[in-house]
């Protein structure tokens, strides 16, 4: 995406390259990029800008994917949902155009409709997709685990090995790899973080290993991770049945230890 952004002619001496090609007794040669560097400050914001200037220009020709692309995508991923699959089909269609234009090229499709993948060429299919394989293909969107046969929202955790050490640092690096961002298992997580507050408030040292009562609650907690797989979030709210008006619900509360916040459609 960033290789696809032209830097102004006038702004490319701030990113130039020195190269002697390991010879420390020669004059270096210099090289200026041309195109967008990673690890610039500013690229992410560059390459959203204009993949939205792209989408605003060519509205009128591309209307379902600027919408796609104004609301619904995030640096270089876009998930949206339509009404059927031929609507779907459009989009991909439309979608494949737009970025066509700022010669970015679309790959790693997927959807919860067979038909729709059916359309989409193999080469630019996400690879985790085998129609007809007996496999549930799950993929990872925004670093989120989805089912798409199923459509549902999983969440994924390794098991801790057997010569685990109970430390802080340990514990902490564990609880982090359970990435939960929309809250799915906040109340499970929640009790990790309680555990590690007082391992903070008992003093123990980053490599310290627990000793105490603590300890068998936090092996209890390891234990419980295997049963994460069995959560499963469907990714649709949408009832069957028409829907007469909606109502936003929300519920708060707050202890000496955590507060929470969730949130229903009535």
């Amino acid at each position: 995406m960033y290789l696809q952004i032209e830097i102004d002619e006038q702004d490319r001496s701030h990113f130039r390259l020195l190269w002697r090609d390991l010879d420390p007794s020669r004059e270096p040669d210099v090289f200026e990029f041309n195109r967008v560097v990673f690890g610039k400050n500013s690229a992410p914001m560059e390459s959203q800008f204009v993949a939205q200037e792209n989408a605003r220009r060519n509205q009128d020709r591309y209307p379902l994917a600027a919408e796609t692309v104004l609301k619904s995508t995030y640096m270089d991923d876009s998930i949206d949902s339509v009404e059927n699959d031929e609507e779907e089909v459009e989009l991909y269609r439309q979608l494949k155009a737009l970025w066509g234009i700022a010669n970015m090229h679309v790959r790693k499709w997927i959807s919860n409709s067979p038909k729709v993948i059916e359309a989409i060429p193999i080469e630019e299919r996400a690879t985790e997709i085998v129609i007809n394989s007996g496999q549930d293909p799950v993929i990872k969107t925004l670093g989120i685990s989805w089912n798409s046969t199923e459509d549902l929202f999983t969440v994924t955790a390794s098991l801790v090995s057997p010569d685990f050490q109970t430390t802080k640092r340990n514990v902490l690096r564990k609880v982090a790899t359970i990435f939960d961002p929309l809250g799915f298992v906040c109340p499970y997580v929640i009790v990790a973080k309680i555990l590690l507050q007082k391992l903070w408030i008992r003093g123990y040292d980053w490599d310290d290993e627990v000793q105490d009562e603590i300890a068998n609650k936090i092996g209890d907690w390891f234990e419980q991770l295997q049963s994460l797989k069995a959560a499963k979030i469907p990714r649709c709210l949408r009832s069957p049945e028409p829907v007469r008006s909606k109502r936003i619900v929300p519920f708060v509360d707050a202890s000496q230890q955590a507060y929470c916040a969730a949130v229903y459609i009535r």
